[in-house]
């Protein structure tokens, strides 16, 4: 009726309806050409490795029809990216690959962008949150489509949250940290005996410490490289996040909740030693393979408590097409297929258990009970270009030892980490 307002539900729920028939009708009318079977009656015989497991991929790539021929080669994670890039030198490599988020900048010379025949930026840009521009498409060229779009999150266990009685997971981090006094057990002699969150240590004992502290400084406004990728610039303005976060690992500090010489920061979740984590969707499978009674809950990452704006953090994989493969834009044909046809992104994302990417199915994950959190941060989510994102890693950790060590003081251990990160920029 006249005046009467929509519920924003339901204009979600009308907003990704629209979306799947627009889809639709872009690749009926060619508006994406990749995405149109113009393979005929001939065969495409491509290879594509990855890190998902076998059954995963083969499951999508087994509705593609008679005329593909895909052969999929898993790989452990660990050792995923020095295989591949053994094979990509010597011509061993596959035409399909599997591309981390955070990847592109170490390494798009090895990479065929898709071309604006088969995907425009616009239709790009409609069908994936920010985030993925960002990432794969940083310079106007697209290196690499999405399979799913994970975020950082508030891992907890509520039966501790409970008895300690915290009733809501934490907000904000001013709310953070006072859950976190309640939370957390010290003896008569200030020894931890149980933690109230898994932050403030190193990457040695916190998994995802740098993703975490980048969070962190995102969230503070913080410039992390310059426009044109010639240098760090996160030591002006994210000297807070340094010492916001270290502060939790100091024993002197009211908040004090952890140490460097505590178990993992998921498998202190996983145990019951810690209150909270930070984790992904990828994370949780893990955790409760560990303690499946683990009265598990997921929240969304907390905010600073002045943002105007929610920025939340990601890390994901995508499809790639190797500078090496035989048939570019049959290949490129393959990954738009999997990745930007609603039907095949949602058999991924459910048989991987793993949100999903595409704007027009994000509306539908939110409410889901297990990766509605991690769906819902996708549209806010974010990250930064590193030239090598293992050893921007190892610089965050030492950064963090530096300070708790005593060793420097936040703002000298940042700025030294900014050089580092710097210089690495440099050499690529």
């Amino acid at each position: 009726m006249k005046g009467m307002a929509i519920p924003k539900s339901r204009l979600i729920i009308m907003g990704a309806a629209a979306f799947v028939v627009l889809l639709g009708l872009l690749v009926f009318f060619g508006v994406i050409p990749g995405l149109r079977d113009n393979s005929g009656n001939r065969t495409i015989t491509l290879s594509v490795w990855g890190v998902a497991p076998e059954e995963t991929i083969n499951r999508i790539t087994g509705t593609l029809g008679k005329n593909y021929q895909i052969t999929y080669r898993p790989f452990a994670p660990a050792r995923y990216e020095t295989e591949l890039l053994d094979a990509l030198a010597s011509g061993r490599g596959p035409d399909v690959f599997m591309i981390h988020s955070s990847w592109l900048p170490k390494h798009f010379n090895k990479l065929i962008p898709v071309s604006e025949e088969q995907l425009s930026l616009k239709a790009f840009k409609a069908l994936y949150p920010t985030v993925v521009a960002q990432d794969f498409a940083p310079d106007g060229f697209i290196y690499a489509l999405p399979l799913s779009l994970d975020t950082l999150a508030l891992l907890y266990n509520r039966d501790m949250f409970d008895s300690a009685g915290v009733a809501t997971p934490p907000k904000n981090w001013k709310e953070f940290e006072e859950a976190v006094k309640k939370l957390r057990r010290l003896d008569a002699s200030g020894r931890l005996v149980r933690a109230g969150a898994a932050i403030g240590g190193s990457g040695k004992s916190i998994i995802h410490e740098a993703d975490l502290l980048s969070a962190l400084m995102l969230q503070g406004g913080t410039p992390m490289v310059a426009p044109d990728f010639s240098r760090a610039t996160f030591a002006a303005q994210g000297g807070d996040a340094l010492t916001f976060y270290t502060k939790f690992a100091n024993p002197v500090s009211d908040v004090y909740t952890w140490n460097d010489n505590s178990r993992d920061s998921l498998e202190s979740l996983a145990n019951e030693f810690a209150a909270m984590a930070f984790g992904y969707a990828a994370d949780l499978p893990g955790i409760r393979e560990k303690n499946p009674s683990l009265p598990l809950e997921v929240a969304p990452l907390p905010q600073p408590v002045a943002s105007e704006t929610s920025v939340g953090y990601a890390s994901y994989w995508g499809l790639a097409v190797s500078n090496r493969a035989r048939a570019p834009a049959d290949a490129w044909g393959l990954i738009l297929t999997l990745t930007a046809i609603p039907a095949n992104a949602r058999l991924y994302s459910e048989t991987a258990g793993l949100p999903p990417a595409l704007r027009s199915l994000i509306a539908e994950k939110t409410k889901d009970p297990v990766l509605g959190v991690f769906t819902e941060q996708t549209l806010i989510a974010r990250s930064w270009p590193q030239a090598d994102p293992a050893k921007v890693a190892e610089i965050f950790s030492n950064m963090v030892e530096d300070v708790l060590a005593g060793r420097a003081i936040p703002a000298v251990a940042i700025r030294g980490a900014e050089e580092a990160v710097t210089a690495l920029m440099k050499k690529r």
